[in-house]
């Protein structure tokens, strides 16, 4: 008899885990959302961006760390100043890394196009031609066309004496057709 209470008992408890487990799967299962391709792209497209910003140059020089760092160079110090370590100014540098990192995502997705766009937010840089400085990579037919994008906006801010500027990067994502 006391053999049967014992089988009894342990088939209770297992029952009782079983049914723990069921409830937590469940539970856990209606926490989990599905996301819209929609909500996806927009996240894609702000990753995307903060991981191109945050790409390490291979510099040691502060000014030319990162690629922000290299950005904000470029509009600040366009020919003057050179990274040390590489015999390029931060305006072809940054020209260089970003068109290596913009390539390196374009050719693993080859059904999106980019276009990465930087401007001064409040003041205006100029190229030693006394042109107005822009800086733009990517596929630049995309910022008029009428077709479905996906956009990511980013500052970056510098200060310069008691004053800060600020750059507006953006990046603009569309399906390639």
């Amino acid at each position: 008899m006391k053999m049967k209470k014992k089988a009894q008992t342990s088939m209770i408890l297992l029952v009782i885990v079983i049914i723990i487990f069921a409830a937590l799967g469940i539970f856990l299962f209606s926490l989990a959302q599905t996301v819209s391709p929609k909500d996806y792209m927009n996240m894609y497209t702000h990753n995307l961006l903060l991981s191109i910003l945050r790409a390490d140059t291979g510099s040691h020089d502060p000014e030319c760390k990162y690629v922000s760092d290299l950005i904000s160079c470029s509009f600040f110090m366009p020919s003057t100043y050179q990274c040390s370590g590489l015999d390029m100014t931060c305006q072809e540098l940054a020209q260089s890394r970003i068109d290596y990192y913009m390539s390196k995502y374009a050719d693993l997705q080859k059904s999106f196009r980019y276009l990465l766009t930087v401007n001064p937010k409040g003041f205006l840089a100029k190229t030693p031609e006394g042109e107005a400085l822009r800086i733009e990579f990517g596929d630049s037919s995309l910022k008029d066309e009428k077709v479905q994008k996906w956009s990511a906006n980013e500052l970056i801010q510098r200060v310069s004496g008691m004053t800060e500027y600020y750059l507006t990067v953006n990046l603009l994502i569309s399906v390639r057709e």
